[in-house]
């Protein structure tokens, strides 16, 4: 008798026994692999671009500063201090800069009423940790000219009510950490500003005294790190190199490298 081996009507189309029906093992942990990867390089990219935008932001920010308090500094080449020898006039007007340009509360020890910053001491919480941040905001609000609207030149993202009295007090960057400001950064390191002039560091020394750092007032952010790593007095950098991503006025076009 012959057997018919044509596929029975009924069971034609159907899989056989040894047809996959689905993903092995190892086929779905490389399908996974390849996922996890590609989340992390967009992961990464967002972040990067994040980070990127926070840099712009402050940077534009410390710019802004920047014209402000370049604005105040500019009158000092000009203003007239009691008649002296060059080393007591330059000591006067060293004296008239810490009064109106303060970045500590005891700048403005025995400072005259008629000043601009006086009511300083009445705003700046010491508290808080950050009276250069302070100051610097305070000095803004009132140097600012008639035709530059303080209040609207700076947008709510670009300041905090640090001391929670319901008043702003701070500039914040692009991480929401206070702007730091330094009057005088001796020690700050001539060769990261675009600013200092080694030949005349000090525009109000007319002893020709040697240079000795940096005199123009330094405005910082601590960058991503949120470290600024400078003393905060002279702007000196502390051992390690948590300055080397910061921010600021004397290179504003880039960080330090």
């Amino acid at each position: 008798m012959q057997t018919d081996t044509r596929s029975h009507p009924h069971t034609r189309g159907l899989p056989s026994a040894r047809t996959r029906t689905g993903f092995t093992l190892v086929e779905l942990l490389v399908v996974m692999m390849i996922i996890a990867m590609l989340a992390s390089m967009i992961s990464f990219a967002m972040f990067r671009s994040m980070q990127a935008a926070r840099e712009a932001k402050t940077q534009a920010l410390i710019s802004k500063l920047h014209n402000v308090v370049s604005r105040q500094w500019d009158t000092y080449v000009t203003r007239q201090v009691a008649e002296g020898t060059p080393e007591e006039q330059l000591a006067a007007i060293r004296e008239l800069i810490q009064w109106e340009m303060p970045d500590a509360a005891g700048d403005l020890v025995d400072a005259p009423a008629s000043l601009i910053n006086q009511n300083i001491t009445g705003t700046v919480n010491g508290a808080s940790g950050y009276v250069d941040a302070q100051c610097l905001y305070q000095l803004v609000l009132q140097i600012a000219d008639d035709d530059l609207d303080r209040i609207n030149f700076f947008s709510d993202d670009e300041v905090k009510d640090l001391d929670g009295n319901g008043s702003p007090d701070v500039f914040i960057d692009g991480w929401g950490e206070p702007i730091s400001f330094i009057r005088r950064p001796t020690g700050f390191p001539a060769t990261l500003s675009d600013l200092n002039d080694p030949d005349s560091p000090d525009p109000f020394d007319l002893t020709d005294s040697p240079a000795n750092g940096v005199y123009f007032p330094l405005i910082f952010s601590g960058g991503p790190d949120k470290t600024g790593g400078l003393a905060a007095s002279s702007g000196t950098p502390n051992a390690g190199n948590a300055h080397l991503d910061n921010i600021h006025n004397h290179r504003i076009d880039a960080r330090l490298r």
